[in-house]
């Protein structure tokens, strides 16, 4: 399978998706989700993947995707390219959950399945902190505390592993935009 038929498989297009259909700018089949990632620095032994397996198995709406890091990864200088998850990472972990529209009553059920999925996973993962992809947009992550107490370690791993052209990105780009989403986010829990 060639990365653009890989594309095809993973957007949802379904049997029969191709390559062309990826240009066709309507959803014609509205799909709900919620994700969350994760990264894995030490090998998860056979027993505990083969104990999480059986527990996404209780859920036919939720799935895994491992995305396999080292390798040449490793090798890249922290500074060449402005991506801080090389060093230490065996591979990512994307928890997925997706409903269709007639589902959709249903969401808060499906949410807090892959919650509690993802606090199972705790042990195998990062930790100290816990680390998730920077571009993958989590609601989750950051939601308690004060704005203080959460920016700190926000604005140290925006940085991590970096410097120069990715940390003068990440001081112009993300960290206000880290900054909007959180604004965002305390707005429209205030009003629910």
């Amino acid at each position: 399978m060639s990365w653009i038929e890989s594309i095809v498989y993973f957007s949802g297009l379904g049997e029969g998706g191709s390559v062309n259909d990826l240009k066709d700018r309507v959803m014609h089949d509205k799909k709900f989700f919620k994700a969350k990632s994760d990264y894995v620095r030490s090998p998860i032994t056979y027993v505990d993947l083969y104990g999480a397996f059986e527990v996404l198995a209780e859920q036919s709406k939720a799935y895994l995707i491992l995305d396999p890091y080292g390798g040449l990864m490793s090798r890249i200088e922290s500074d060449a390219i402005p991506f801080p998850h090389r060093d230490g990472n065996i591979y990512a972990v994307q928890y997925l959950i997706e409903w269709r529209r007639e589902d959709d009553w249903r969401s808060d059920e499906y949410m807090k399945w892959l919650r509690l999925f993802y606090e199972y996973m705790r042990p195998f993962v990062s930790a100290g902190p816990r680390a998730a992809y920077v571009n993958y947009l989590d609601l989750d992550l950051g939601t308690t505390g004060s704005m203080v107490r959460m920016m700190g370690p926000v604005i140290r791993w925006l940085r991590r592993g970096g410097s120069g052209r990715d940390i003068m990105t990440n001081r112009k780009l993300d960290v206000a935009y880290v900054l909007t989403i959180f604004v965002v986010h305390r707005n429209l829990v205030r009003y629910k």
